[in-house]
């Protein structure tokens, strides 16, 4: 699995209709999220952590060893290991012995620091914590429900379905899946610049020094 997962679409197609647009191949349903994919990280990579989102979404295996957040469908339902640590901040100020989620792992401060990624080894050790043998009902491990931001989710599916169109007649394209592309794609743009759209759900990136970003439309140098 990636990303979505083949029931991830039933909300917005009927499940023949959708295996006829991929031909019941799967390769050509992970090109069109892979399009899909690509086409949100243009619009949101300059300014959220698109890496945090966009994890593997996979069946649960008793056998395997899961890192913090790693989401899983077990009996049908949605479940993801909790985090033991809050997220990684660029803007705070960590001292020794602080802990943090980032990319699916959990560190640990060892020297003071402010904007230093936790995979820098000077300031941060890897926990190197995962979870092995305990079925996603178990609470005190993992919690269930969907962590993945719900707008990025639709606008995933939205992109998928539309690029599957495009492959098996791009000028005959129904006008409904047009005109849901072109409000995805408007949604990105606001989201790219927060007019409208703030994905909360996200982390922001570090600004980097010396560049210059936007924010609300109005670009502003990072000293």
């Amino acid at each position: 699995m990636g990303y979505l997962t083949n029931t991830d679409y039933l909300l917005h197609v009927q499940d023949t209709n959708w295996q006829q647009l991929i031909s019941n191949n799967a390769l050509v349903q992970k090109q069109s999220e892979r399009y899909a994919q690509a086409k949100i990280t243009s619009f949101l990579n300059s300014k959220y952590d698109c890496i945090e989102e966009f994890k593997d979404t996979t069946i649960f295996d008793i056998a395997k060893a899961y890192k913090a957040d790693a989401l899983v469908v077990y009996n049908s339902e949605y479940y993801y290991l909790t985090p033991t640590a809050e997220p990684y901040a660029y803007n705070v100020t960590y001292k020794v012995g602080d802990k943090v989620y980032y990319h699916s792992n959990i560190y640990t401060c060892i020297v003071e620091s402010i904007g230093v990624t936790p995979t820098t080894s000077t300031s941060w050790t890897n926990d190197n914590y995962t979870i092995t043998g305990v079925l996603p009902t178990d609470s005190t491990k993992w919690t269930k429900g969907d962590n993945r931001s719900v707008l990025i989710f639709n606008w995933y599916v939205e992109l998928a379905v539309f690029y599957a169109y495009t492959r098996i007649s791009p000028r005959n394209i129904p006008q409904l899946r047009i005109d849901q592309k072109n409000e995805v794609i408007e949604d990105l743009k606001n989201a790219q610049i927060g007019v409208s759209i703030n994905l909360y759900d996200l982390p922001l990136l570090q600004p980097l020094q010396g560049r210059s970003i936007r924010f609300n439309s109005t670009p502003k140098n990072i000293l």
